[in-house]
Protein backbone atom coordinates (compact mmCIF):
# COMPACT_ATOMS: atom_id res chain seq x y z
CA UNK A 1 0.00 0.00 0.00
CA UNK A 2 1.20 3.54 -0.54
CA UNK A 3 -0.88 5.99 1.44
CA UNK A 4 0.00 8.27 4.24
CA UNK A 5 -3.52 9.55 6.05
CA UNK A 6 -2.74 12.41 7.76
CA UNK A 7 -4.90 11.67 10.44
CA UNK A 8 -3.85 7.87 11.10
CA UNK A 9 -0.31 6.99 12.46
CA UNK A 10 2.34 4.71 10.94
CA UNK A 11 0.54 2.30 8.07
CA UNK A 12 1.75 -1.08 9.86
CA UNK A 13 0.40 0.27 13.19
CA UNK A 14 -2.71 1.46 11.87
CA UNK A 15 -3.32 -1.88 10.14
CA UNK A 16 -2.21 -3.51 13.58
CA UNK A 17 -4.88 -1.81 15.86
CA UNK A 18 -7.48 -2.33 12.70
CA UNK A 19 -7.10 -5.62 12.81
CA UNK A 20 -7.01 -6.21 16.81
CA UNK A 21 -10.28 -4.69 16.61
CA UNK A 22 -11.98 -6.58 13.72
CA UNK A 23 -10.94 -9.27 16.02
CA UNK A 24 -12.06 -8.21 19.08
CA UNK A 25 -16.23 -7.86 17.42
CA UNK A 26 -15.54 -11.38 15.49
CA UNK A 27 -15.72 -9.94 12.67
CA UNK A 28 -12.08 -11.69 11.05
CA UNK A 29 -9.69 -13.72 12.10
CA UNK A 30 -6.52 -13.03 13.58
CA UNK A 31 -3.59 -15.61 12.21
CA UNK A 32 -0.39 -15.29 13.76
CA UNK A 33 2.48 -15.71 11.23
CA UNK A 34 3.63 -18.72 13.26
CA UNK A 35 -0.16 -19.96 13.15
CA UNK A 36 0.09 -20.30 9.41
CA UNK A 37 2.39 -23.31 8.56
CA UNK A 38 0.07 -25.39 11.04
CA UNK A 39 -2.95 -24.70 9.22
CA UNK A 40 -1.52 -25.00 5.96
CA UNK A 41 -0.06 -28.48 6.96
CA UNK A 42 -3.69 -29.90 9.42
CA UNK A 43 -6.12 -31.43 7.29
CA UNK A 44 -9.00 -30.53 9.72
CA UNK A 45 -8.30 -27.09 9.35
CA UNK A 46 -8.82 -24.34 6.28
CA UNK A 47 -6.08 -21.75 6.09
CA UNK A 48 -7.35 -18.16 6.54
CA UNK A 49 -6.14 -14.62 6.93
CA UNK A 50 -7.63 -11.71 7.34
CA UNK A 51 -8.89 -9.74 3.76
CA UNK A 52 -7.88 -6.23 3.38
CA UNK A 53 -8.70 -3.27 0.42
CA UNK A 54 -7.22 -0.45 0.09
CA UNK A 55 -10.25 2.01 -0.85
CA UNK A 56 -9.48 5.44 -1.84
CA UNK A 57 -6.60 6.74 1.03
CA UNK A 58 -8.07 4.24 3.65
CA UNK A 59 -7.24 0.64 4.33
CA UNK A 60 -10.51 -1.49 5.13
CA UNK A 61 -11.55 -5.05 6.29
CA UNK A 62 -13.72 -6.32 3.76
CA UNK A 63 -14.01 -10.19 5.55
CA UNK A 64 -11.60 -13.25 5.87
CA UNK A 65 -9.41 -14.98 3.19
CA UNK A 66 -9.86 -18.51 2.96
CA UNK A 67 -6.62 -20.53 1.24
CA UNK A 68 -5.58 -23.84 -0.53
CA UNK A 69 -3.37 -25.71 1.51
CA UNK A 70 -0.60 -24.65 -0.85
CA UNK A 71 -1.24 -20.94 0.21
CA UNK A 72 -2.74 -19.44 -2.93
CA UNK A 73 -6.45 -17.69 -2.55
CA UNK A 74 -9.43 -19.66 -2.62
CA UNK A 75 -12.34 -17.71 -1.67
CA UNK A 76 -13.12 -14.93 0.42
CA UNK A 77 -16.19 -14.39 3.25
CA UNK A 78 -17.69 -11.04 3.77
CA UNK A 79 -18.16 -9.79 7.11
CA UNK A 80 -21.44 -11.40 7.96
CA UNK A 81 -20.16 -14.33 7.11
CA UNK A 82 -17.00 -14.11 8.97
CA UNK A 83 -18.92 -13.38 12.07
CA UNK A 84 -21.22 -16.16 11.70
Amino acid sequence: FHTHPKDKPRLSLHMKRLVDTANKRNITVETKLYELPRQMKDKGITPSITSLRKEENEVKITGTALLQKSGNYATSLALEESTL
